[in-house]
């Protein structure tokens, strides 16, 4: 079978990233790192990409990077050969470095585009290896933050970006660290890494940047026609992080308290109904991860999110607050103005707030309520 072509196009942007093969090193020493990004900087240099940002780190590695002419598969293609040759000659040995091809993930929105950037400078602090990202020797922000970044690390199309998204554009290292200073949220971390990983040939959210600074009707409305057109076999792109979603509904439902929706027999529990949806219909999550997040057979599972649909689309009270929490958890999710503000955590303080999100769902004795559980850690 034919493995999907990547979508990649003149003048576009794309997240990257790739790790050692069979969880082993991918750079053991400085000189590993330099090697790799003297091949980046070489195809730069060939106006295959321009590189935006990139950090790497022990077992992986993350890049943003312009395509110019759409030479992006061809580039990153000799980038991992030569490597790999380099590598296994340094060290007597032969056989596969990375772990297969890179996985990429074509920047559709300005918000996409922000927090991306925030993760790839944020990895390691997030690693445990510094506490400030312009401290690491071997990211892109130390330049950044420096002011004077070297002629292969891409201003032109940064600056552009930066001086569309802020206004009271000053110098560029001000305003590098306005717009994308701090460290991403547990969600937007958890989103940019499902957008990033999502299955080749999947859609992306071209139209997000429209979402994120939608009245709450608008998005009621996108958000009931993405759900009636779902077929229910293949998710759609991730609009939202499920941590997102959980932490929000547990906050309604603790403002809000016990809510069924339905007749006779067959009353819900309205949070449940509306935790099964989004993830499935905003979230874009595979049936089976929901089954686990909400320990839920597959057949009632279908069934609830079947019911969410129909609630959302008869029932306007539902409707509105399936709306109110999905615009919410989206805007939390890539980290924009009006979502929860993001937290400077490393990832033990990412950790910790997702527990006491998923600890908010459950009752006295850690048992589920409405059909929730622990994410499994």
């Amino acid at each position: 079978m034919a493995r999907p072509r990547r979508r990649d196009a003149p003048n576009t942007f794309h997240h990257i990233t790739n790790r050692g093969v069979a969880k082993r090193s991918l750079f053991e020493d400085d000189r590993d790192i330099e090697f790799f990004l003297a091949r980046l900087i070489r195809q730069h240099d060939y106006g295959r990409i321009g590189i935006l940002n990139y950090c790497c780190l022990t077992t992986h590695f993350h890049l943003l990077l312009h395509s110019p002419c759409g030479a992006l598969s061809e580039a990153m293609r000799r980038v991992q050969s030569e490597y790999t040759l380099r590598f296994n000659s340094r060290r007597d040995r032969d056989g596969a470095v990375l772990k297969g091809r890179f996985w990429s993930s074509l920047i559709d929105s300005d918000a996409y585009m922000i927090a991306a950037m925030r993760y790839i400078d944020a990895n390691a602090v997030d690693a445990g290896l510094v506490s400030m990202p312009e401290e690491y020797p071997w990211g892109a922000m130390r330049y950044r933050a420096g002011g004077d970044p070297p002629e292969w690390l891409d201003r032109t199309e940064l600056d552009r970006f930066i001086r569309e998204q802020t206004p009271a554009f000053s110098e560029p290292r001000a305003s590098y660290l306005t717009l994308f200073g701090g460290s991403p949220s547990a969600s937007e971390a958890d989103w940019v890494e499902r957008r990033l990983l999502r299955p080749e040939g999947q859609p992306g959210l071209a139209e997000l940047d429209d979402l994120v600074g939608s009245a709450p009707e608008r998005f009621q409305a996108w958000l009931l026609e993405r759900t009636s057109l779902a077929d229910g076999t293949v998710p759609g792109a991730p609009g939202a992080s499920p941590l997102a979603v959980e932490a929000r509904v547990a906050e309604e439902r603790g403002r809000v308290g016990a809510w069924e929706v339905g007749e006779g027999q067959r009353r819900r529990c309205a949070w449940r109904l509306l935790a099964a949806g989004l993830m499935r219909h905003l979230c874009g999550l595979p049936w089976k991860e929901i089954e686990q997040r909400l320990g839920e057979r597959p057949s009632t599972l279908k069934r609830i999110v079947e019911e969410h649909a129909a609630m959302a689309e008869n029932d306007d009270r539902y409707g509105w607050v399936a709306g109110r929490i999905g615009r919410a958890a989206l805007m939390e999710s890539c980290g924009a103005q009006g979502g929860r503000p993001a937290a400077d955590l490393g990832a033990k303080g990412r950790t910790r707030r997702g527990k006491r999100a998923l600890a908010a769902l459950r009752g006295d004795g850690g048992e589920p309520i409405g059909g929730f559980r622990s994410d499994p850690m």
